[in-house]
């Protein structure tokens, strides 16, 4: 199972290293069920975070649908996942959530978010 979890880790860095010298690729957007998105993850992540870790989702009901790139999407959720692994070796639990949030307006601002409403894809490590 190790020999198994760290060739799929060699992999998917190995992967990001080849698609960031790759030729950008139009951003294929499409509407998206965020929880379904995650939903389908659900065997994967919990393959890439190995038996020393807890992996739980709570799932916001209800979520609007949203237009997005899924496969970016689904890179950036494999993405923090691995992080959230690779920062704490020993093990622990990893919640992710989905939420629908609003964000009024100043600070976000200053970082490039609009306010208005938003979803929200968050990954807690404990």
């Amino acid at each position: 199972m190790t020999a198994a979890l760290s060739g799929v880790t060699r992999a998917a860095t190995l992967t990001q290293c080849l698609l960031a010298f790759a030729p950008k690729q139009p951003l294929r957007r499409r509407v998206v069920d965020l929880n379904e998105q995650v939903t389908g993850m659900a065997e994967l992540i919990r393959g890439t975070q190995g038996e020393a870790y807890h992996y739980e989702l709570a799932l916001a009901a209800n979520l609007p649908r949203c237009f997005c790139g899924a496969d970016q999407l689904e890179a950036a959720l494999t993405d923090l996942v691995i992080n959230a692994r690779d920062t704490r070796l020993g093990g622990g639990r990893l919640k992710i959530d989905t939420a629908d949030t609003v964000f009024d307006t100043g600070a976000l601002q200053l970082r490039g978010i609009a306010a208005g409403t938003h979803l929200v894809l968050v990954e807690n490590l404990d």
